[in-house]
């Protein structure tokens, strides 16, 4: 699952993503609230949740909080994605028991296919 405003960058991620074969199904939310409604509805939750960090209206620590208050935890691992690497963000990340890493944009294949391996 890709949670990105961006839609460049969404476009982008499913293209390394999807040439690849690494998922039987590829899901996109431009919005936290779009992206929380699509995991509730889910019968299976996804494997890797790639969330972007700074979105309008909402962001990924907003996200984090409804992912916690609606107990959509099951299983996933989320990986935040940014454009820059601040320390105050990366370390606040780490802390959440709900993040497994921080990368800075753009995803790779290579750190795609090192999610599957851990």
């Amino acid at each position: 699952m890709l949670i990105d405003d961006d839609n460049a960058s969404n476009l982008y991620h499913e293209i390394i993503i999807t040439e690849d074969n690494l998922t039987e199904e590829l899901v996109i939310s431009n919005s936290v609230n779009d992206a929380i409604d699509k995991l509730q509805n889910m019968s299976n939750p996804p494997n890797l949740i790639f969330l972007d960090m700074n979105m309008p209206l909402k962001n990924a620590w907003d996200f984090l909080e409804e992912y916690k208050n609606k107990n959509l935890h099951r299983g996933s691992k989320i990986i935040i994605l940014s454009t820059t690497k601040n320390p105050s963000d990366v370390q606040k990340a780490m802390e959440s028991q709900y993040i497994s890493g921080f990368l800075t944009k753009p995803l790779t294949i290579e750190f795609i296919k090192s999610q599957f391996n851990a």
